[in-house]
């Protein structure tokens, strides 16, 4: 999408303008961090709990052998500001997945670090770029999550809903 830093203006026309493809769009599956240092072993889906996602997601987690874990840092409202929202706000069920807090091989106060470090020092910064060093392990596991969580929306018997209860305001479609 577009124009995120600026309001999702991008995913807001998005969300009222959906492709024509002959269809509603039934789920959407923002990826806006991608572990850059290896594999992990667990990944957070912002807003789940407001869709009727989790069970193909936690089937599709446990295949992968990966553990969903809960957001780690809700006191930042990032559900709320991401380019998933504006579709969530349409009606469409709509998450963000991010990277969990466990890098294989290490604890989740090495993630903690790792979070830390990078809100406080690169983070809507000059030094927020690419590192040739990176270990993309990660990326391409989050890639894979995404993908077989598309298949598992695309094979159910029932298109995902909202959740009861959830609503932000007017829908714009």
């Amino acid at each position: 999408m577009t124009a995120e830093e600026q309001g999702l203006h991008g995913s807001a026309w998005a969300a009222l303008h959906p492709p024509a493809l002959g269809r509603p769009i039934v789920a959407s599956f923002n990826v806006d961090e991608a572990p850059v240092f290896g594999r992990m072993e667990d990944y957070t889906m912002l807003g789940i709990e407001r869709t009727t996602l989790s069970p193909l997601a936690e089937s599709v987690a446990h295949r992968m052998g990966i553990k969903l874990s809960p957001e780690s840092h809700p006191e930042q409202g990032s559900y709320f500001r991401s380019d998933h929202f504006p579709f969530a706000r349409s009606g469409v069920p709509a998450i963000s997945i991010e990277p969990g807090s466990i890098v294989s091989g290490h604890d989740a106060a090495y993630g903690e670090k790792l979070f830390n470090d990078f809100n406080d020092n690169r983070y809507h910064q000059p030094s927020d770029e690419f590192d040739p060093g990176w270990n993309l392990a990660g990326t391409v596991q989050e890639a894979r999550l995404v993908l077989e969580l598309m298949r598992a929306v695309s094979r159910a018997r029932e298109t995902p809903r909202m959740a009861p209860g959830q609503s932000f305001g007017p829908a714009k479609r």
